[in-house]
């Protein structure tokens, strides 16, 4: 029975069927409120980044959901170090009142290591998903959330014709800046740089330049990104997109999918030596590796 508890903390205000009957291409508020501004402190300085919260299904049709925070795990604090990260949003509760939000997750256990409710993603991409059902129900917290329907596969991305230089949003807190009066996150507007519905591979130069991997399951986005965007939410921007207007625009692209997750910048040296600048290329982890990560991940002990 607790476990039901804590799966019905949610109410859901998004489901991918009834997104796609809206053909309205307008970005729910859902996706507003249901991203987190994540931070802890390391030796006496605040460390910043993103992330955003997902709902999945425990059982088809029985509206019981887990929820479940994304981001990357590069800017988690190293196991057997910190052992708690704190989270700011806003939320709307049932009279549509809107709350600033708190929440403290742990990490770690005594002995400082990763808690099994931290899912590392079994192919190594910058991607953790962390079940904070629990700490939603012990703060009476309730959520409209995002179900993982709206997590568009590469398969999908390829059938539906989405391609290089369709338009999209990373929502996020890019260089930890934020609203402290509601928490709200910053849409940044940018393309899709490069085919998202292959693997990129760096070239040699980047790879020893950067620590780069050779390839990733995701693809490279012009939007403006900056330290603290990782772990922004990737959308595809519908045609005439806002957050309460309608569009006209419906079929296969009507509807604003989450298309990954921003890993990464990439930086270049300008003429002067050391002097490095961001060119606002970003790294994505695509929805297929989100997916494997809240279904499939594993323990980082486990990897």
């Amino acid at each position: 029975m607790k476990y039901l508890k804590y799966c019905l903390v949610f109410s859901l205000l998004l489901s991918y069927e009834a997104t796609k009957a809206q053909t309205s291409g307008s970005i729910n508020e859902a996706f507003y409120e249901n991203c987190a501004l994540i931070s802890y402190n390391k030796d006496g300085h605040d460390v910043f980044s993103s992330g955003f919260i997902l709902l999945q299904e425990v059982t088809p049709n029985t509206q019981r959901w887990k929820g479940f925070l994304i981001t990357t795990k590069h800017t988690l604090p190293q196991e057997g170090s910190i052992n708690a990260i704190k989270l700011r949003f806003f939320t709307k509760d049932y009279n549509n009142t809107k709350n600033r939000m708190e929440l403290t997750v742990e990490l770690t256990d005594k002995k400082g290591r990763y808690l099994p409710k931290m899912r590392f993603n079994r192919k190594g991409a910058d991607v953790v998903a962390i079940e904070i059902t629990e700490e939603f129900v012990a703060d009476g917290i309730t959520s409209r959330g995002i179900p993982m329907g709206l997590l568009l596969s590469k398969a999908d991305m390829k059938s539906k014709g989405f391609t290089v230089g369709d338009e999209i949003y990373n929502i996020g807190y890019p260089d930890g800046i934020y609203d402290e009066k509601n928490y709200s996150p910053m849409f940044r507007y940018g393309i899709i740089a490069t085919l998202p519905y292959e693997r990129y591979n760096f070239n040699k130069k980047l790879r020893d330049k950067l620590g780069l991997k050779s390839s990733i399951d995701g693809f490279l986005i012009d939007a403006n990104v900056y330290p603290g965007s990782s772990g922004s939410m990737v959308i595809y921007k519908t045609l005439n997109t806002s957050l309460t207007g309608i569009a006209s625009f419906s079929g296969p692209k009507g509807t604003p999918y989450i298309l990954g997750i921003v890993s990464d910048s990439i930086p270049f040296e300008d003429i002067s030596p050391n002097n490095i600048q961001r060119m606002g290329l970003g790294i994505v982890y695509s929805s297929d590796a989100i997916k494997e990560t809240i279904e499939q991940g594993t323990r980082l002990s486990d990897e």
